[in-house]
């Protein structure tokens, strides 16, 4: 069996400035002189929620991910291909999902 690496290894806490995890789950403690200041984000054409970390525990294993997406308000599920740059949809699922789409 092979551990496959979390794919938060490279995150950066917002909460402590360390790496490899994210500030939902860091064990660091809060000391008097933390800074309470808003960390900056940058804009993005779409809301991303991480909520846990996925891990396949064998090379040969189909460990699929998969989410819901809002497609002009309408849910739509779809597999998360983490070596991509982009999401692709058929016509036909969009149309059944958005019929009003020509």
């Amino acid at each position: 069996n092979l551990t496959a690496p979390c794919k938060f290894r490279n995150a950066i806490c917002l909460k402590c400035q360390r790496k490899g995890h994210l500030a939902r789950i860091c064990q660091a403690r809060k000391t008097f002189n933390q800074s309470q200041q808003p960390v900056p984000q940058t804009t993005q054409h779409f809301q991303q929620q991480v909520e846990d970390c996925h891990t396949c525990y064998q090379a040969n294993s189909t460990c699929k991910i998969s989410v819901i997406v809002s497609l002009e308000g309408k849910p739509c599920k779809m597999e998360v291909d983490t070596g991509s740059v982009l999401s692709i949809i058929s016509w036909s699922t969009l149309k059944q999902i958005l019929p009003h789409l020509k």
